[in-house]
């Protein structure tokens, strides 16, 4: 309520002569002042509990928004399951610059710009030795809710969202080892000239 209209009236009140303000002595009434105070004070009460509630809606809002985030978690810079179209293009680097790479069963994930719509591209050592096969490659980005693929396992690589696994052996490569994911992970052609992992997208 403004504050306003009670400034005048006590300023009204003021000039009442003192017969007036005797008979609201006597009477018992509330003076200006009494309820203007009271009018105040329900005032910043209704003011209080409207901000209290205000503010537990932005908390409910904002935690809401939080958990959303995390259901939907992991890096997806295009917020999209599907797979990018084959362009052919190549991306090559040594195989020595990864350590991981160096031994059966490992993998690493790599991002390479304007590849796989900019999500991580994950490649493992299938196989020992120097062949041309020894290295597959694989999208990261799980084809269930779009969340990635980053943690490793024996067998399979994990996408800690939902809990689906995919497998990183050469027989069946990017397969769903356990859901809720019903998709393979989309994979790359990959190759190694000795020194370089090459893979097209």
């Amino acid at each position: 309520m403004p504050d306003t209209p009670f400034k005048d009236t006590l300023v009204f009140n003021d000039t009442l002569d003192a017969n007036s303000s005797s008979d609201h002595s006597q009477s018992g009434d509330a003076s200006p002042e009494t309820s203007l105070h009271d009018i105040q004070d329900a005032s910043r009460r209704e003011f209080l509990k409207t901000l209290a509630t205000t503010g537990a809606a932005l908390a409910c809002t904002a935690t809401l928004s939080a958990v959303l985030a995390a259901c939907g978690g992991g890096s997806n810079p295009t917020n999209s399951t599907t797979p990018p179209p084959a362009t052919g293009e190549q991306e090559r680097f040594a195989a020595s610059s990864v350590p991981a790479l160096a031994t059966v069963g490992g993998g690493a994930l790599r991002t390479f710009a304007n590849r796989n719509n900019g999500n991580p591209v994950l490649i493992v050592r299938v196989a020992a030795g120097n062949g041309s096969d020894v290295f597959r490659a694989m999208t990261a980005l799980c084809t269930h809710a779009g969340c990635t693929v980053d943690t490793p396992g024996t067998n399979a690589w994990t996408c800690l969202c939902h809990g689906s696994r995919f497998s990183i052996q050469a027989s069946n490569f990017g397969a769903v080892v356990n859901g809720p994911a019903s998709r393979p992970l989309q994979t790359f052609p990959t190759t190694f000239d000795g020194t370089n992992i090459i893979i097209t997208f």
